[in-house]
Order: structure tokens, then sequence, then C-alpha cells
């Protein structure tokens, strides 16, 4: 059944001038998305209002903005705003809202969408089973997913646990080395880090073979950071930067604590971009929480 323009936006990988990290990029959206996301909005809106779409369709857009910006856009885009339009808005509401916690998803519905209806997506359709159960023990999300829908490859996720930052260096050499081993190859893994810069294990691995096979995901360029997304090497980078991403293997470190929202958040995000093999680097305090 043909439904009136409706614009369907997704809040996978927001960027706001907001940072939680140091270094975190003020266009993230344009340099992960590519050059969809680096349209002007002067080139995009004309596209989601009538009267250009004389017929009705289904949906025009895939664009990547801050939540805040994203309001705002629909409500200048939809015929009747955001109260009275017709729109469908998938985003990372629920534990993975990083980068902007100012929008209440309850607040937002009544608000600004009119009372509009939320439905939760409780399917994972990314992970194993096994690295599902761990994202979400470690993420603190109770009752886990109604379904994965990938079937069990019968590989498990790993917890390695450090007592020093020297040990988890070497947790590390040898993960990487394990994952090797078993065929990987460099750019399949990623190094994920709670930790940004020179602060993550990662950035420590100076010695060889690791100095030519590591390279962070992102370096500074002219005008901001450069994403390199089509490396050759083995990338790190914080899991802020990588959400939206996903790699065959996944290497999760610095994971110190699990106390609050945003460090458990943090695991979850990071925990679910590996999409087959997944070994989480934690300190000895929290064997008792990720065994």
């Amino acid at each position: 059944m043909a439904v009136d323009n409706v614009y369907i936006g997704c809040c996978s990988c927001l960027h706001t001038s907001r940072r939680d990290e140091v270094g975190a990029p003020a266009s993230l959206a344009a340099q992960l998305v590519g050059d969809a996301a680096r349209l002007p909005f002067s080139a995009v809106l004309p596209h989601l209002k009538p009267p250009l779409f004389p017929q009705p369709r289904e949906a025009i857009g895939h664009v990547r903005v801050s939540k805040q910006l994203l309001r705002r856009v629909l409500d200048l885009s939809l015929d009747g705003g955001l109260r009275e339009g017709r729109w469908r808005l998938l985003g990372d509401f629920v534990h993975q809202a990083i980068y902007d916690d100012s929008v209440d998803l309850d607040g937002f519905c009544c608000d600004q969408g009119g009372g509009c209806a939320v439905f939760e997506l409780d399917e994972n359709c990314r992970n194993s089973p096994a690295v599902a159960a761990l994202a979400c023990a470690g993420g603190g999300i109770g009752g886990g997913y109604v379904r994965v829908m990938r079937a069990d490859d019968g590989d498990l996720p790993e917890v390695r646990f450090w007592e020093s930052s020297a040990h988890q260096h070497e947790l590390l050499c040898a993960a990487l080395e394990d994952l090797r081993v078993a065929g990987f190859k460099a750019p399949e893994v990623a190094i994920l880090s709670t930790r940004n810069g020179t602060a993550c294990v990662a950035s420590t691995l100076t010695e060889q073979p690791w100095h030519d096979r590591l390279t962070p995901l992102a370096r500074s360029g002219p005008h901001g950071p450069i994403v390199d997304l089509h490396s050759g090497k083995t990338r790190y980078a914080t899991v802020h930067r990588f959400k939206g991403l996903e790699s065959r293997a996944v290497v999760l470190t610095d994971i110190e604590r699990l106390n609050t929202p945003r460090e458990r958040d943090l695991f979850y995000i990071g925990a679910t971009r590996a999409t087959q093999r997944l070994i989480v680097l934690a300190h000895e305090s929290l064997r008792g929480k990720l065994q």
C-alpha cells in the first residue's frame, strides 16, 4: 500500500558539537557515511518536501545527523511538521546514546512527536548468540534479545583479565597473534577502546611487528580528522568513533569498570561491533561480572 511522503532517518552514527571524548570529530557522519552525508541540507531538503513528490511514495532519505538538528530538519521538511506529518525514525535510543544524552525519547515523543508510537527493536541480526549474550551481560541489559537471528557458529567470545597496564599490553599482543593464527586478516580485526588517543592500550604497541601492522582509524588532517575505512592494517579506535561500523573480529580493550550506565553502554556498543569473534580485555576486578 502506498503512503504519503515518509522520511526515514537513521540516528545510528550521530555527531554533535558536544565532545564526550577528546578529539571526537565534529563531522563524524560525513567521514563515515560518505558522499551522501556531505550534501548540504539545501541539497537534501528539497527531496523531502512536497510538491516535489506529486505521486505518493515511501522514504527518501538516509542522513545521519545530530538528534537536535534532526528534529529541526524534520520539522521543516514534513508537511505538518513532526506533530502532524507522517514519518518513521530509526535510531539507537536505548543503551547507545553516547554522543548526545540531552534528548529523552519519551519527552521527544510527547513534546515534538505528537504522541507518536514507539516500537522497540528487540531482535539481533549482527552478532552470534554468544556474543550477543556477553554484550548484554556486560551492558547490564536484563533479558537480552527476544531473538538472535544468526545461527550459533560455535565461536565463543573470550574475556581475558589483566592486573596492570603492562599485563594488558601483553594480553593484547597475544590476542592479535591468536587472531592471526586463526586466519583473520589484518583489516578484519578492530581494536576498540573506551579511552582515546595515547590513553588506549593499542597506542602503546610501538614495537615490531605491531608498529607496522596497526593503524589508527582516524588521523589528524588539515580540516579535521581523516577516517580511513579501507586500510590494509588492523585499525584501532575509540568505541565512540567506531559506532555504526562492524568488524569480523573485535578486541575490546581498557575495560576497567562497569559501574555507570555510560560505562555499560560503551561495553555493549563495543562488543556488538563483532560479527564473528570477540575478545574482551577487562580488569581483574570484573571477573565476577563477566565470567
